[in-house]
């Protein structure tokens, strides 16, 4: 079975182009509807648990001055591969990577002064 991540190029000689995008659409969507972005009973608990994403959640504060790099530890052991933003407490452009994540942080700016932000770092 292939991974999700495996990329399987159609080309444009390729008999039955629509059946084979359809099967990849089809395992996509299969294997999306399995995961899960909370824990058991359906609730997250102290926003700790990110389901079976191997992730978590982290609330942070950003400087209090506009585009500083802020730290934010989130102790998942390895460099994590992404983030999405879940909430915040006030208007402001989504904090963007401001150098490469490394095993227990992540560096992110923003353009907004003391938003709280609560993120999914997976």
């Amino acid at each position: 079975m292939t991974l999700i991540g495996d990329y399987q190029p159609i080309l444009e000689d390729t008999p039955n182009q629509e059946f084979q995008f359809n099967q990849q659409l089809e395992a996509l969507y299969d294997a999306a509807r399995n995961i899960s972005l909370t824990s058991r009973n359906g609730a997250i608990q102290n926003l700790d648990k990110a389901g079976n994403i191997l992730g978590v959640y982290v609330i942070y504060t950003s400087n209090a001055v506009t585009d500083t790099q802020d730290t934010v530890a989130h102790n998942l052991g390895f460099a994590p591969h992404g983030y999405i933003v879940i909430n915040q407490n006030k208007a402001a452009g989504p904090p963007y990577i401001s150098a490469a994540f490394d095993a227990t942080n992540i560096y992110l700016k923003t353009a907004g002064t003391s938003v709280t932000w609560t993120l999914l770092i997976f």
